[in-house]
């Protein structure tokens, strides 16, 4: 297009042959909101968009970095979805790009969509230019639709021209608000996993436990993560039913160590359990080494209950049944302990090989199974789980002599840091009783450490360039002064995905140096000792497409340009650090690393790239316990160790925020649902999630249903929606290979009981107490750890 100038403080909306062209100027603090018709099929009536899939429009503009929200004017109310950045992966630029918003988002913020009259532009930052939009069009639902969830896919950032194209593709779902989000997409094959298809059952390696005495010892939980035989526990669940699983470290059998702890609540509805593993499930199929029990005949474990009367289903599983992941059932407990469980340790002995040993491959077990088939709740614990060659060998009891508790490690002389992120910072600058409060519920946490949000104004230059202007530096100077006295350091804390992208880069550079003049400024006792970002290029649209290469090498350009800022300001003791999450490089569910980036000539997972470039960083550990295949230790353990190698500091991060209930599932081109008995199917397992698509030009469209109990749905209810669309309409009706709830439970401490909160943090401090690299917690953020902290006890 050609550029256009646009004057001071304008506000204007034009269109010309179908054209709509926006001059906007907000950079005098005005507001400017621009209303583009959504054109009625009936003249002078307003647009009914309740039967359409998406509202979809083209778009371009003068300049590379635009923001506005984005919003629906219905019965003359607008309700705003969010920022435009929400829908384009690099927001507005020159070329026409088409993007699509979902009616349920705008149903979702309270607009009447039935009465919809125009699309909204607010453009509510200062900033200047010109857009133009044309092709502003609703796409319509399909039919018998209407409790799917459309997902709008750009169809171009994964390099695809058709959406039948996609053979893989994850989504999860990150509560109402946020609804369905796309995640990893392939027009490949998965090689590695199961679901490539090429890889047979006979291929799997397998290798006997070392048995000394008849006794093969498997899994005692004393070292907190890998087993005797390299497997992970871990619980299982599925709503309304829950469970929970931790290791225990006052009781266990014998004069040392831990138990499995169990708590479940098993509901009519649902399911809920626990698993061990007698492998690595982290590693590939192909590189996995499975249990040879042909030479066993009983598997031995030890139990007790907290109150005494629990009981709990025992299953098997080999390689086979794994995969599927279900079990062969072997009977309760009760069944092979006379009077049942009892609140003392006693002796489980299950003979192998019973009368339907047939469906099990004890060549290659892959492990053991506690299921909770009744509706009950309690606590069960767990010990020395073990495979016998006959009936009498001896029972095994820990040896403390060879214990490998990192739980307990020598102590190590270094200062460890309490971090905690402050957001809201402008109520703690001008208002004193709140600062009294912080300060004071810092000094009795032991808090040394505040990521404080930044309050700025950038101001645009000439050159295009920009400059910074730190508010509020008065009270910032009697805030940093105090926080000094209190022995707290104060780094200054900035975030934003789209930081990361290079016409961005120069506000984040003016943004350091203002802090860097800030500090050559002032007294030692009123300087930051730090800048800390919180920039997650994988929140930008599309990211896991075929930009994500390049965003991360625009984001390690932009962390390398800061600390070599930070390095050269000339200030001592003054650090740059990064937010990253934990699972850059760890191997997702076809075992590919995530984000694998080449930067200067070395491709390795980004986060090992960021660790080198970096003096610091913090990893977004999110997970409410320390130990087992999902706990803080495991995830946080990778950053750590390669931390150690380059000489640089690691702050393992938990959260206290209320985050929503996900879901995670992944879907393949080559699994359709099959018709035949899918009510039964769906009431087996009701985590099943369905899919197919439709595309709309350069859009496509992922219809995701899932059980949802707002619309009452029943297996039978469901099925019939999907018997409709593929029999009816002749869609082609996709299973969730992969479903997985994620409760807001396990990502988050937030309602929980400060004791727990505070048994986790110190099982993860002690764990990485000895670690060069380690030094220290942080805590996401200060109002709702707080919270949890003035809570509860127990």
């Amino acid at each position: 297009m050609v550029p256009l100038k646009a004057q001071k403080a304008l506000c204007e909306l034009s269109e010309k042959t179908g054209v709509y062209k926006i001059l906007f100027n907000t950079l005098g603090g005005n507001e400017c909101k621009i209303k583009i018709p959504l054109q009625p099929v009936i003249p002078s009536k307003a647009r009914d968009l309740s039967h359409s899939a998406l509202l979809a429009f083209r778009i371009r503009g003068e300049k590379d970095v635009q923001n506005f929200n984005v919003g629906l004017e219905a019965n003359g109310h607008i309700e705003y979805v969010g920022p435009i950045l929400e829908y384009l992966p690099f927001s507005v630029i020159s070329s026409w790009t088409q993007t699509g918003i979902p009616i349920r988002e705008f149903e979702a913020k309270g607009a009447s969509v039935s009465q919809a009259q125009f699309l909204v532009f607010d453009f509510n930052e200062p900033a200047e230019g010109v857009l133009e939009v044309k092709d502003v069009v609703s796409v319509p639902r399909k039919s018998h639709s209407e409790h799917w969830d459309p997902v709008v896919i750009l169809l171009s950032q994964y390099d695809l021209k058709r959406v039948k194209d996609i053979k893989t593709i994850s989504m999860g779902h990150y509560g109402q608000e946020f609804g369905w989000k796309v995640g990893q997409l392939y027009h490949h094959s998965p090689e590695k996993s199961f679901s490539s298809g090429k890889i047979d059952m006979g291929m799997l390696k397998s290798i006997p436990p070392t048995i000394v005495d008849g006794y093969a010892k498997i899994a005692d939980f004393n070292n907190g993560l890998e087993n005797q035989v390299g497997g992970f526990f871990n619980e299982f669940q599925k709503a309304p039913s829950k469970s929970f699983v931790t290791l225990n470290p006052t009781i266990f059998r014998g004069s040392v160590g831990r138990s499995l702890e169990i708590i479940y609540e098993k509901e009519s509805q649902g399911f809920c359990g626990a698993w061990v593993h007698f492998f690595d499930f982290k590693k590939p199929p192909k590189e996995r080494i499975y249990l040879d029990a042909t030479k066993l005949q009983y598997l031995s474990f030890w139990v007790r209950g907290k109150e005494g009367k629990e009981d709990v289903s025992i299953q098997l599983a080999d390689a086979s049944w794994e995969k599927t992941e279900d079990s062969v059932y072997y009977g309760k407990i009760s069944d092979y302990l006379k009077g049942g469980i009892t609140t003392e340790w006693q002796r489980v002995l299950i003979p192998l090989k019973q009368e339907f040993y047939k469906n099990l491959h004890f060549k290659k077990l892959a492990g053991l199974t506690f299921n909770f088939r009744e509706k009950s709740k309690g606590t069960l614990y767990v010990d020395d789980v073990a495979f016998l060659t006959s009936r009498d060998s001896s029972p095994w009891v820990s040896d403390p002599s060879a214990q490998n508790d990192r739980g307990e490690p020598e102590k190590v002389s270094k200062k460890l840091y309490k971090a905690m992120w402050l957001w809201h910072t402008v109520r703690q600058l001008k208002n004193p009783k709140a600062q009294d409060e912080f300060f004071k519920f810092c000094t009795q946490n032991g808090v040394n450490l505040i990521f404080f949000q930044l309050q700025y104004e950038l101001q645009k230059k000439t050159d295009g360039t920009y400059g910074c202007i730190l508010k509020y530096e008065p009270e910032l100077r009697k805030f940093i002064a105090r926080a000094s006295s209190y022995q707290i350091e104060v780094q200054a804390l900035d975030g934003f995905s789209r930081f990361a992208l290079k016409p961005w880069h120069e506000k984040v550079y003016a943004q350091i140096r203002s802090i860097i003049e800030y500090n050559k400024r002032v007294s030692s006792s009123e300087r930051f000792t730090g800048i800390h970002h919180d920039n997650e290029p994988y929140l930008i649209p599309s990211y896991w497409g075929v930009i994500r290469e390049g965003v991360m090498k625009q984001y390690l350009e932009l962390c390398e340009k800061s600390q070599a800022l930070v390095q050269n300001s000339g200030l001592s003791n003054f650090v740059f650090g990064v937010d990253i999450p934990f699972w850059y490089e760890e191997a997702n569910f076809d075992f590919e690393v995530p984000v694998e980036i080449t930067w200067r000539g070395v491709r390795k997972p980004a986060s090992f790239h960021i660790i080198d470039i970096v003096d610091n960083v913090g990893i977004m550990d999110y997970r409410t316990k320390a130990y087992g295949a999902d706990g803080t230790i495991v995830h946080g353990r990778n950053e750590i160790y390669y931390a150690n190698s380059a000489g640089k500091k690691v702050l393992v991060g938990i959260e206290t925020y209320p985050l929503p209930h996900e879901i995670f599932a992944i879907f393949r081109s080559n699994q359709p649902v099959q018709l035949a008995n899918l009510s039964q199917k769906i009431q087996l397992d009701p985590r099943q999630l369905f899919m197919f698509f439709d595309q709309y030009q350069e859009l496509g469209i992922a219809y995701m249903r899932r059980f949802r109990e707002d619309l009452k749905d029943t297996p039978e209810s469901i099925s019939k929606e999907i018997f409709k669309l593929k029999i009816q309409d002749k869609e082609v009706i996709l299973k969730s290979e992969i479903a997985v709830d994620v409760p807001s439970s396990k990502l988050s401490f937030s309602g929980m009981n400060k004791d727990y909160f505070l048994s986790i943090y110190e099982d993860t401090q002690n764990y990485f107490m000895h670690e060069p690299s380690f030094f220290g917690m942080a805590i996401h953020y200060y109002e709702t750890y707080r919270q949890l902290m003035e809570g509860p006890s127990s």
